[in-house]
């Protein structure tokens, strides 16, 4: 059995109180950092999917397990399900996994003896982080483990996303460096977004400040600033999802502000003469030491609260507090 199904005990699928199966729709990730120069410097994940180049947080959903005769099967949500051997299956091959499909699906494998799963959150943001940034946190296995330093989770946070609000679920993970971490580059195929089917894109790990992320929102949101409904390479609806994509980035912006200046107070915390007015609301978190190790210079951190005057972006409503999720003592 693969690690990330082994180490994290799965959800079984049951029907709720609607009568629908759950749809796993909440992105989980582990978003690393580590600190250099008196700065935090994010593993984040450049892309063009839908032709902005957006800088977000590593990513996705949880992936529905399955089990049968003693075999287990990974299938992702929002794809178009794959043939596989089963008969009673073949009628779903090449439709989305989604909607009224996913719960005729999940349906089917029950009503065929099959064991149906989510998979853990945890183990989802672990995944998606190693896939698309490169930065490997595998419980016992994973290349960059001995890099981490400290933990800390944010309850799931409510962000814009291309198709409207939704809620992330967000583990910060503290390095000690970036030594040994390979990034990652991949070209991709569009599976999900129906107006961009068949598009290559590319996904790539990138570290970046806050700072720069910011300045990469304003050059794409200046870039499109022109973009109407008669530009020829582009239909109504690939247009919209463009502005959907810079609405999200900046929301993005918005919540990864948040969180550093909240990760910034916990890490100064022990020294108040470090801190200057942040004028921000932190988010609450749960710290979990991973190890016993080398305790960080306060010396090299002294400059984190005073994070120097970035271009602004447009604010929207602060999130209110949110309390934080207990987690285990390692990932």
């Amino acid at each position: 059995m693969n690690n990330r199904i082994a180490d994290y005990p799965l959800i079984a699928l049951h029907k709720d109180s609607t009568g629908k199966y759950p749809f796993p729709n909440m992105p989980c990730g582990v978003l690393p950092f580590y600190i250099e120069d008196n700065k935090i410097i994010w593993g984040c994940v450049e892309s063009n999917r839908v032709g902005v180049i957006a800088v977000a947080p590593p990513a996705g959903t949880q992936d529905i397990i399955v089990f049968k005769d003693h075999r287990s099967f990974v299938f992702e949500v929002a794809k178009p399900f794959p043939m596989t051997e089963f008969e009673c299956l073949q009628a779903f091959t090449g439709k989305a996994f989604s909607g009224q499909t996913y719960q005729d699906i999940i349906e089917t494998l029950q009503k065929n003896n099959f064991e149906t799963y989510l998979e853990n959150p945890i183990a989802t943001a672990i995944h998606e982080t190693r896939e698309e940034h490169g930065t490997d946190l595998r419980k016992n296995v994973g290349k960059n483990v001995n890099l981490t330093h400290d933990l800390f989770e944010f309850e799931p946070q409510t962000i814009l996303a291309k198709r409207g609000t939704t809620t992330q679920k967000v583990i910060v993970a503290f390095l000690n460096s970036k030594e040994g971490i390979e990034l990652k580059e991949t070209n991709k195929v569009e599976e999900k977004i129906p107006v961009n089917k068949g598009r290559i894109f590319y996904e790539r790990g990138a570290w970046k400040t806050l700072d720069a992320i910011k300045l990469n929102f304003i050059a794409e949101k200046e870039k499109f600033s022109d973009i109407n409904i008669q530009n020829d390479s582009l239909n109504k609806d690939q247009l919209e999802l463009i502005r959907a994509e810079l609405r999200a980035f900046e929301s993005r912006i918005q919540l990864l502000e948040k969180i550093e200046r909240s990760i910034v107070n916990q890490l100064l915390q022990t020294n108040p003469n470090l801190l200057s007015n942040t004028g921000a609301e932190f988010l609450r978190f749960t710290s979990i030491n991973t190890a016993k190790k080398k305790e960080p210079s306060f010396s090299s951190l002294r400059l984190l609260s005073a994070i120097s005057n970035p271009p602004p972006i447009e604010q929207t409503k602060e999130d209110e507090r949110l309390e934080a999720i207990p987690i285990s003592p390692r990932l």
